[in-house]
């Protein structure tokens, strides 16, 4: 089973404080019931 707060390689090697995982869930979090969003990129 995966985690999606699983930590990179590096991040774990690094003792990363804030992983990457971490930061996207709650940007994600602020952003799920927002209308004035707008999604680009590749």
């Amino acid at each position: 089973m995966l985690s999606a707060d699983a930590l990179s390689l590096q991040e774990f090697i690094d003792r990363e404080s804030l992983p990457l995982a971490t930061l996207h869930g709650a940007i994600f979090e602020f952003l799920r019931d927002r209308q004035d969003l707008e999604e680009f990129g590749n």
